[in-house]
């Protein structure tokens, strides 16, 4: 009899106020690099602007990393992508913790992503839903069941939600002397093709000492900005904040990053950022502060 378990988001004790934070969006990105595997299926895996039915708008707009753009995944596949995160987080080892946002539309019990991670530079690799020693603990809203190959993974129809592996907690042992941590996603689908678009995923984030929080909540705030639509100035309203300084990035909609500026923190309420020789479009405005980011969609005509 197969198994099908939904675990619920919560929120345990934060350890620490503050923690070393890096993240990779598909826009931009600091301390986490994806890497598509060079396997010919493993090209299934795209980065871009999603164009299916149910996968039709990235988490954090523009791009998302899905099994495929435009079309649905195929059957027999097994396609895969590794992430790779900076070591600099293993100051606060075992206190960490690695998240994401995902979508799923797959046949249940049968089809679905497999999540495992390498303590040793990708030497061993160990499923984080089975691990009996390691096995960080998984928080988030989610289905899990054993896949058609045997093993555990996350499987069938949901909205976007959220997935926290969490290190730290009295669940499994810790590795002794670990350097680094990688993660490696594989998807996978039987020889059974049912038209079905696959698995997305989104916002990639760690943080070290807090443990079993979505922070997304706290870090993807709106920002305002106006006019909007605008034809030629654009005014971006500053939130009050201690931080000396400001990232701010503007990408189009096809995820190109077409403007990066850094803003030096003087205790000014407004900025102004020139659209005059920007082409008509959609585009989209993040504002990093800290751990924290601001986002809006912006049209100029």
């Amino acid at each position: 009899m197969k198994r099908i378990i939904l675990l619920l988001a919560f929120t345990t004790t934060q350890l620490f106020s503050y923690g070393q934070w890096f993240y990779n969006d598909f826009e931009s990105s600091e301390g986490i690099e994806v890497v598509i595997g060079t396997a010919a299926t493993d090209s299934l895996w795209q980065i871009g602007v999603p164009q299916k039915t149910i996968f039709d708008k990235a988490y954090s707009e523009p791009n998302a990393l899905m099994t495929g753009l435009v079309t649905n995944y195929p059957p027999n596949i097994t396609s895969t992508f590794v992430v790779d995160i900076d070591n600099q987080l293993m100051w606060a080892f075992p206190y960490i913790q690695i998240e994401w946002q995902q979508k799923f539309d797959v046949e249940i019990g049968v089809d679905g992503g497999i999540v495992e991670a390498s303590y040793d530079d990708g030497v061993t690799w160990q499923n984080v839903l089975s691990d009996p020693d390691y096995r960080p603990f998984v928080v988030g809203n989610f289905q899990i069941d054993s896949l058609f190959n045997g093993e555990i993974g996350f499987t069938g129809v949901s909205d976007w939600s959220f997935v926290g592996l969490c290190w730290g907690t009295p669940v499994g042992t810790q590795p002794n002397d670990i350097l680094g941590i990688k993660l490696r996603f594989t998807f996978v689908s039987d020889s059974n093709n049912t038209n079905q678009e696959g698995w997305m995923i989104d916002e990639f984030a760690t943080q070290g000492n807090v443990i079993g929080a979505n922070t997304d909540n706290n870090n993807r705030l709106e920002i305002e900005v106006y006019p909007n639509p605008t034809d030629g100035k654009l005014t971006v309203k500053l939130p009050e904040t201690n931080y000396e300084n400001f990232v701010l990035e503007i990408s189009n909609n096809t995820g190109q990053t077409v403007f990066r500026e850094n803003i030096r923190n003087r205790g000014l309420q407004n900025h102004q950022v020139s659209f005059e020789n920007f082409s008509k479009g959609v585009y989209f405005i993040r504002l990093r502060i800290g751990d924290k980011v601001y986002q809006q969609r912006i049209v100029k005509i």
